[in-house]
């Protein structure tokens, strides 16, 4: 197969998606498939908008075996007020959601997408994420110019369930980003929240189909003496992990409100935050103004990723905006029991009371509770973290996930051949 796989970032951007593109595209790649990533220049989301100092070059280059290209951004004077306004007039049409402020704005990919003398005849096109319309649209319009199948993987952020109409569940099934699922051959979903809200927006049953992502082996288990020594932290102190990018949206602020009484409670509890900043944070949370009780350790690398999940007595990542969690996988991995809002796909992937703790959302007396429980009654954290670690072997292995997903697009692409022989005879 040849592919052509369009998302808004791509590594060494970090994220979820675009860390799990990665390993699809690697994967295509190792079972023969000629794979193509359409991305822009962006290193953070911020870069949509402003220009940044690490934003990445425009232009074609290989990584891995993957053809990566990378699509120059534009910005101009009073750009998102003149999105927003043009989104909010066209709200009720699918380019609403193409001209909302966030969204990265590349008309050279846009041009070579709906280009005839595109030279590129791939077999289908797989794109991520939303909200990004923009992404949506090129390729629909790169499906439709080479009459080839349409697969979106929506990743559906959907907020706190006990508020169905929350502002995060709005902006991602909007009316305009319906319609782009709505021309898709194929929508996957990772879980019965995101396959129920999808239905909602009116894909067809016959459409959906459920698959996961999950974790490839660890080459190596880590070290915690090795990354408590790095960061300057004692060997008795206790360790809450968080690892997002640190922001409002990802349950940041929630965990360090609520850890100021699991602080009074155990005072060597250390909660540590692994990750990018966003403006927004650091603006609210100066890093050099930051209590004791909290020790910011930035970007990680792969191993110092290991040594953060080695070194921590459990993860919390009390976010209303995950789709499903593959930090959680990671924690698994490691043995390390989890905390995590009831919200999203997240709400779908911890099994209360068996691998972890799920917390209403917002409810910041509870999050504190059940950090102190899990800090001190070690039994319970080590029943949890083995559960999830045989969870994850058994459900979630990268290998299994990807050779569905694979699976899923040679169906797609021989359902559409039959269909157009049959047209043709």
């Amino acid at each position: 197969m040849k592919i052509a796989y369009l998302i808004h970032r791509f590594p060494p951007a970090i994220g979820g998606a675009e860390r799990w593109l990665e390993l699809l595209a690697q994967y295509g790649v190792q079972a023969g498939d000629e794979i193509d990533v359409w991305t822009t220049t962006a290193n953070k989301l911020e870069s949509f908008q402003k220009q940044h100092s690490n934003e990445l070059s425009s232009g074609t280059m290989v990584q891995d075996g993957v053809t990566v290209r990378r699509f120059p951004l534009i910005r101009f004077p009073g750009r998102k007020y003149l999105l927003k306004a043009a989104s909010l007039a066209l709200k009720t049409t699918r380019w609403g959601s193409v001209l909302a402020p966030y969204n990265p704005i590349c008309p050279e990919m846009w041009r070579q997408a709906g280009s005839h003398s595109n030279r590129s005849n791939y077999d289908l096109v797989h794109a991520f994420a939303f909200p990004f319309g923009f992404i949506m649209a090129a390729a629909h319009r790169l499906s439709q110019q080479q009459k080839i199948p349409l697969i979106i993987s929506p990743y559906l952020h959907l907020g706190n369930p006990q508020q169905p109409h929350n502002r995060i569940r709005r902006a991602y099934t909007s009316k305009s980003l319906a319609w782009w699922l709505r021309q898709a051959d194929c929508v996957l979903v990772q879980s019965s929240l995101e396959q129920a809200a999808v239905l909602e927006m009116g894909v067809a049953p016959k459409r959906i189909r459920r698959t996961a992502v999950g974790v490839p082996p660890l080459k190596e288990t880590g070290d915690a003496a090795r990354f408590r020594k790095q960061y300057g932290i004692s060997s008795t102190a206790k360790l809450v992990g968080h690892l997002a990018t640190l922001s409002e949206e990802k349950g940041t602020v929630d965990l360090l409100d609520a850890f100021r009484s699991v602080h009074m409670q155990i005072p060597d509890a250390i909660c540590v935050l692994a990750g990018p900043s966003t403006s927004q944070f650091t603006s609210r949370f100066p890093p050099d103004s930051l209590p004791p009780w909290v020790k910011m350790v930035g970007v990680l690398s792969e191993e110092q990723k290991n040594d953060f999940y080695e070194a921590i007595d459990l993860f919390c990542l009390p976010s209303r905006n995950d789709s499903f969690g593959i930090v959680f996988l990671e924690a698994w991995q490691h043995a390390k029991p989890v905390i995590g809002y009831r919200a999203g796909g997240v709400a779908d992937l911890i099994l209360h009371d068996s691998d972890g703790f799920l917390v209403e959302c917002g409810d910041l007396n509870q999050l504190a509770e059940k950090i102190v429980q899990l800090l001190t009654k070690k039994e319970l954290a080590a029943k949890f973290g083995k559960s999830g670690q045989a969870r994850v072997v058994r459900e979630f292995t990268a290998d299994q996930r990807l050779t569905e997903i694979r699976t899923i697009q040679q169906e797609i692409l021989w359902h559409e051949k039959i269909q157009f022989g049959n047209q043709t005879n």
